[in-house]
């Protein structure tokens, strides 16, 4: 199963809020009903997951102590 990364923007149709429901970089906008990429969030998405797996990295490196 695929993490979840919730991301809002600003839609570029209305102006109002959109979001990707969690996955993907498809954003959709429940005011004006508009659907489709914002430019610029690519990088976006890849900045995210490359710092998720670091984090995921780090975590599995971690020792728990009793």
């Amino acid at each position: 199963m695929s993490n979840l990364i919730f991301m809002d923007a600003e839609c570029p149709n209305c102006g109002g809020n959109c979001g990707n429901g969690g996955r993907g970089d498809t954003f959709y906008c429940p005011s004006c009903g508009w659907k489709g990429k914002i430019k610029g969030a690519e990088n976006d998405m890849k900045f995210i997951e490359e710092f998720c797996m670091e984090r995921d990295r780090g975590a599995d490196h971690e020792v728990s102590e009793p």
